[in-house]
Formats: structure tokens, sequence, C-alpha cells
């Protein structure tokens, strides 16, 4: 773990890195749900599952350090 916080090192790290999570995942559901008849009706929610995911990315790697009060809205919201 120590390896990701040297990695990002700062808010704007945590940031770049949950966007980059976020429209790579959407865009490979995107793809996949285009191909896959089964994965239509899912591909909605499947894409709010990787938006969880990228906001929990950023709040665990510096969010929380830096901004604690917008920590608190986006895990309330997540």
């Amino acid at each position: 773990m120590a390896f990701l916080q040297d990695l990002t090192g700062s808010l704007f790290g945590a940031l770049a890195l949950g966007i980059i999570i976020y429209v790579g995942g959407s865009m490979a559901i995107g793809f996949l749900a285009r191909k896959s008849d089964l994965l239509k009706p899912i591909g909605v929610g499947l894409k709010l599952v990787v938006l969880f995911i990228s906001i929990q990315i950023f709040l665990h790697l510096g969010a929380a350090e830096y901004h604690p009060k917008i920590a608190n809205y986006l895990n309330f919201f997540s």
C-alpha cells in the first residue's frame, strides 16, 4: 500500500487515478454491453459500480487527508 501512496503522492495523483479508472472501466463496460446481449440490461448498473470503486480509490489514496469535509460528503453519497 505504501507503494501506491508514494506513486500518487498528492491529491492530484489520487484524482487522476480515480478518473482514469472510471473512464477506462466505463469504456470497457460500454464496449462489452454493445457486443453482448446479456450485459445490455445491467450496463448502467455496472457503470455505477465502477464510479463507486473510483470514488473509494480517490478517498483511500488521499482525499481524506487533504479535505476531510469533502471526503465525508463523498463517503455519504457513495
